[in-house]
């Protein structure tokens, strides 16, 4: 949702597609056309965390494209009593020492100029890592869903989370990809 915010969806579409992959979330194997398969695999993300536009940040370094990322979810998951969400440091070290699949997929979307430059290769892998590394509650959950199935207004807080028409791209693919192991 946040790369379609920022990227636009003909954007979005210029680097992944909307298919299953047929293989495992974590498969470095493009599509025909060169592109990820799907958002919600390793490739996809990856692809989209590494060419989200920034406002005014002419280097968008990987902490910026995860503080992007975590205010996005934050509009979706604020509750009344609770409104940060946070990043699991030693989450974080671990995918980092054990992200040898993820470099691959990273390097292979490289060599197919999904990711257009070295910078944001390792910017666009490390903001995914932090964004693989956020702490969420059960409750915090219910309310990301609760925002997608109300056409992105946060049913706590009321206020529009993510525009309808981005919404129901992502519900779109999701439906018809499914999310990490059941999207392949």
């Amino acid at each position: 949702a946040l790369g379609l915010v920022t990227n636009g969806i003909e954007g979005i579409k210029e680097i992944v597609n909307v298919e299953p992959s047929g293989a495992a979330f974590n498969s470095p194997v493009l599509a025909a056309n060169n592109k990820a398969f799907n958002p919600f695999i390793n490739q996809g993300a990856i692809a989209v965390m590494a060419n989200i536009i920034l406002e005014f940040d002419f280097v968008s370094n990987s902490e910026s494209r995860y503080k992007r990322f975590e205010e996005f979810v934050q509009e979706f998951s604020k509750t009344k009593e609770h409104a940060d969400i946070l990043m699991c440091v030693t989450t974080y070290e671990g995918e980092k020492e054990t992200a040898n699949q993820n470099r691959l997929i990273a390097s292979t979307l490289r060599e197919a100029k999904i990711i257009r430059t070295d910078f944001d290769q390792d910017q666009g892998l490390d903001a995914y890592l932090r964004a693989c590394s956020v702490l969420v509650r059960s409750r915090d959950l219910a309310v990301i869903g609760s925002t997608f199935a109300n056409g992105g207004i946060n049913p706590v807080t009321r206020t529009l989370a993510c525009p309808k028409e981005i919404v129901a791209q992502v519900n779109s693919v999701m439906m018809t990809c499914g999310m990490y192991n059941g999207a392949g």
